[in-house]
């Protein structure tokens, strides 16, 4: 039958005054909209004339609304499948999008692509030197964050983008200028030789790359140099929204005037003033008044607050103070262009235009064709950066000629004069408006990152605050404002209803390692009148896998001893193709310590031709690949982890071969896996990689020869420790004659060992028989040392071992043996299904096979609807009673049951009394209406019944909350 819960009645107000909103924007029209809805009183003072704040659609200058504030919707439509950096799949759609649906709005979405055009030359970047552009831009990126993953984001907190990017660019070029050889004692001259070399190359790149970092300048609203290196980008783990990005065909205001309706706004009004304690909030504004409320949300520009346009007493923490003045606040300007006729490119919706001057590189960057949108011949030229700065003290008519003469130079390159005249145009100037003092945030040198936002986003007791600048997840975004918006206003109806405030701001970090600790602990809490010994694990089946896993740890030892036969063999002189042979054993490698066996191999015991032979002539690529999409979804244990390090490490010696790292699918592997994983030695080496690749690749497009393989340059690259050899022992001195040279370094670290062997000679040319006959001979000689006997007395104490497991594991067998006829005679007619013993690892490898083998036997005799027992069914339940079924069945509905309560009980949503109460009257009920209790043939605890039962509980949850809201209504009535 169906349930139906309904939904508890809205709490009253405790507190009747109106909770007063300073701000008409995004986020103080969303939070006044959700007080409202929800019963609650409300106010808007807003200092402007009109609503939307930064949200500006000037309807009266041109021939159609143009957005001179925020104009693009980032997101249109959820995305449940995108990969992020949290902790779970999907992002939500932008607010404002999902708002502009709802109102029937005209949503016109952006097309992609944006050609870029050289102004000193006036023509189009072709597509070749466009994509080698953005490759030289990501191997910059990729050696400024470097920066970062070497020393740590604390040790860069007060290092500028700015700065590293500038020298991530001199590096870059410098290292295609090539050394001339000249090794003269004069190399201070031949280094500026050199650099001065090197500021002379790739003029056209350095251009086309500064409108990249003008592009970067607009994405943050602020000169590079004043951005933070560790911080800049903060809120790209998280994902943004989903969809595409759209503008609003009658203006971004739209949405704002409709969200305004109905409310109490009072316009003209700024705030100068607001005192603040446990009983309320006073508001003074700027003409003398001083309005009372319940509470206050704050949803001023940073740019306000950085100034102190509005006092508090007392005034805000220390905390957040700091966070205020730390975190930046940006500017970015448009220049509004209407003519009368359409002459430039219409089937794009923006282009570039890169400047020949690194101080006005951001100054009309990129235009934005409007035609799409409105219908009208209009662009909008943006203004950015450092250059967005200087125009908001340069008169509009310089500012618009400067723009019109960019943009002739890109469309009339040869006759500028064929331009058509201006019809209308306009300059904004957001920074000197007095209620906006700016653009929208940005994380600026020294700045805390995603802690500031956190911090200007939490209450200080009466006073609420909101705004994009709020926002960690969604900064500069009218989204992002909306979002915050609404979290002030949950926390307003807190303080109106008696409620305590929540801050709703979570730490990504320790949400990671909750939810790390709730995958791995799956026990859960029992009351004092439950049995621990009905939870614990049969012994039995501990013992079954207990000896699985020994039999695992015995199977990684001899896959380790295969790669070192190998090795060995090699070293001895024997003729063996080493790469081929790695190549074909990797393929049956199965283990972790296998595994890193061979990985270790290539990395120190092979040599650089073998691995290039491995990795490219027996597809050792390919296979190494498989390995780190396999071993990604299991690295949380130490091994795995050490293993994927090697692995990585590995790549960076590995010759960079492109086409072969292509077809084998790695670069892909390490940009979706790897460079964003949680573990920061992973995301270096996967990064450092990619730079190689990278660098690779700008040296083959530049028709310059490719990277030598230098295999100590990598090594220091991924910051290897040496491995430290053993001094005075080695394969020369037990041959005799041999001598053990040591030299130590001074400081003491590192100790290098020069093995001569005086008398011996190995003959490549000798026959199999002769090399067996003296490496006996060798190993005879080497047991009258004192290593030799320490050897021999190892090997002994191993074959002692290993018969006493033998022994062991026969009379583990016989125990089983006798386990099992006693149960046998015990049960007398229940039959038990005989399990295969497992007494050798080649028995457990089959044992996978052997499984689908009866399975598929299984399948087919159901099909054919013979319903006989088979007694050699391994996967076959072990038949019991049914009152043993259905007391097993109990146990596993109690415990499930058990935990979803624990659930809803640590969150205080029900107490530990009305936990047992529930938890007997659902067993009972969930027992009594399943069918399946009487089927001892079939799983009981599907994933569909254990749905079923996490609604039961939710529904059971509710109605206990109902009751007793109902109890204490009834009580106070009383």
């Amino acid at each position: 039958t169906t349930q139906f819960v309904e939904i508890p009645p809205a709490k009253p107000f405790v507190d009747a005054r109106p909770t007063i909103v300073i701000g008409a924007g995004p986020a103080g029209l969303a939070a006044a909209n959700l007080i409202r809805a929800q019963g609650g009183e409300v106010m808007i003072l807003e200092a402007r004339s009109r609503v939307g704040g930064r949200v500006h659609t000037d309807r009266e200058t041109f021939s159609a609304p143009v957005d001179l504030g925020a104009s693009i919707v980032t997101g249109v439509s959820e995305d449940p499948k995108r990969r992020t950096g949290m902790p779970w799949l999907g992002v939500r759609a932008d607010p404002s999008g999902v708002v502009a649906r709802q109102l029937g709005l005209r949503l016109v979405e952006l097309r992609e692509g944006c050609p870029l055009y050289d102004t000193k030359t006036g023509e189009k970047v072709s597509k070749e030197m466009d994509e080698k552009v953005e490759r030289i831009r990501d191997l910059v990126m990729d050696e400024a964050r470097s920066k970062v993953d070497a020393n740590g984001e604390s040790a860069t907190a007060e290092s500028s983008l700015g700065k590293a990017l500038k020298e991530a660019t001199e590096n870059y070029f410098l290292r295609l200028v090539q050394d001339d050889g000249n090794d003269s004692d004069d190399s201070e001259t031949h280094a500026a030789v050199r650099e001065a070399t090197a500021a002379r190359t790739g003029l056209t790149e350095r251009r086309l790359l500064d409108w990249h970092w003008a592009n970067l300048e607009y994405g943050c609203s602020a000169g590079l140099n004043d951005i933070s290196l560790p911080f800049w980008n903060q809120d790209e783990q998280y994902g943004g929204f989903g969809g595409a990005h759209c503008m609003v065909g009658e203006g971004y205001s739209t949405i704002m005037t409709r969200l305004a309706e109905g409310l109490d706004i009072r316009m003209d009004t700024p705030v100068t003033e607001i005192n603040h304690d446990d009983d309320g909030v006073r508001v003074r504004t700027k003409d003398g008044q001083e309005i009372e409320g319940c509470a206050v949300v704050v949803t001023i520009p940073l740019g306000c607050l950085k100034a102190g346009d509005v006092a508090f007493n007392p005034p805000l923490g220390a905390s957040k103070s700091s966070a205020v003045q730390r975190l930046g606040f940006g500017n970015l300007n448009k220049v509004v262009l209407e003519f009368d006729e359409v002459f430039w490119d219409d089937s794009v919706d923006y282009f570039g235009s890169a400047i020949d001057s690194t101080e006005n590189r951001g100054r009309g960057f990129m235009f934005w064709n409007l035609k799409n949108v409105s219908g009208k011949p209009m662009l909008i030229s943006l203004i950015a950066g450092e250059a967005a700065k200087s125009a908001e003290t340069e008169g509009s008519e310089s500012i618009v000629k400067s723009a019109c003469a960019t943009l002739a130079s890109i469309c009339f390159p040869n006759d500028p004069s064929k331009m058509p005249p201006l019809k209308q145009s306009i300059v904004t100037r957001w920074q000197s408006d007095p209620y906006a003092r700016g653009s929208y945030s940005y994380v600026a040198v020294g700045s805390k990152g995603s802690y500031d936002y956190d911090e200007l986003g939490k209450p200080e007791g009466r006073v609420l605050f909101a705004g994009e600048h709020t926002c960690k997840e969604h900064p500069d975004t009218v989204g992002g404002a909306m979002l915050t918006g609404w979290r002030a206003a949950r926390q307003a109806l807190a303080i109106a209803q008696g409620e305590d405030v929540r801050i709703e701001i979570f730490d990504l970090e320790e949400m990671r390692a909750a939810i790390a600790k709730r995958n791995v602990d799956e026990d859960y809490e029992l009351d004092e009148d439950e049995d621990l010994v009905d939870h614990m694990i049969d012994r039995a089946e501990m013992s079954h896998r207990r000896m699985q896993e020994d039999l695992l740890a015995d199977a990684g030892k001899e896959e380790a001893k295969r790669i070192y036969r190998i090795t060995s063999a090699a070293e001895f002189g024997e003729k063996l193709d080493v790469s081929a042979a790695l190549a074909a054993t990797m393929d049956r490698l199965r283990t972790v310590p296998g595994r890193r066996a061979l990985i270790n191999a290539l990395l120190e015991d092979v040599s650089a031709s073998d691995r290039r032979a491995w990795a490219l002539k027996y597809g050792g690529f390919k296979l190494l690949n498989e390995w780190l999409i396999e071993i990604n979804a299991h690295i949380k244990s130490t091994e795995a982890l050490l293993l994927t390090t090697k692995m990585l490490e590995l790549l960076l010696l590995a010759p960079a071969d492109l086409p072969a790292l292509r077809s084998s699918g790695i670069p892909r592997t390490l940009k979706n896996r790897f460079q964003t994983h949680e573990s920061g030695r992973l995301r270096f080496l996967a990064k450092q990689c990619g730079h190689k690749w990278m660098r690779a690749l700008s040296r083959k497009s530049a028709g310059l020869p490719p990277l030598e393989e230098d295999e100590d340059v990598a090594k220091k690259t991924m910051k290897m420790p040496q491995r430290k050899k053993p001094a005075g022992l080695g394969a020369a001195v037990l041959f005799g004659g041999g001598k053990a040279m040591e030299n130590v370094e001074d400081d003491g670290v590192d100790v290098a060992v020069d093995l001569v062997a005086d008398n011996v000679e190995i003959d490549l040319g000798k026959t199999e028989a002769q090399k067996r006959a003296e490496r006996d001979a060798v190993i005879a000689k080497a047991q009258d040392l004192p290593e030799g006997q320490a050897a021999i007395a190892a090997r002994i104490a191993a074959d002692r071992a290993k018969e006493t497991v033998e022994a062991a594991m026969r009379a583990a067998e016989e125990a089983q043996r006798i386990a099992r006829e006693a149960e046998l005679s015990a049960t007398a007619g229940i039959r038990i299904s005989k399990k295969d013993v497992i007494s050798s690892f080649d028995d457990f490898s089959n044992a996978a096979g052997k499984k689908r083998e009866r399975a598929q036997e299984k399948s087919k005799k159901r099909k054919a609807g013979d319903d006989e027992d088979d007694e050699d069914d391994e996967d076959a339940a072990p038949s019991v009673s049914l009152d043993e079924y259905q007391a097993r069945i109990r146990k596993q509905v109690r415990a499930y049951v058990h935990q979803q309560l624990a659930e809803k009980r640590e969150r205080d949503i029900v107490s530990k009394a009305e936990c047992k109460k529930i938890e007997e009257k659902l067993v009972e009920k969930i027992l009594e209406n399943s069918s399946g209790v009487n089927d001892t043939d079939k799983a009981f605890m599907t994933s569909k019944r254990k749905e079923k039962i996490k609604s039961l509980v939710s529904a059971y949850c509710s109605s206990t909350i109902k009751a007793r809201g109902n109890k204490k209504s009834k009580n106070a009535a009383n």
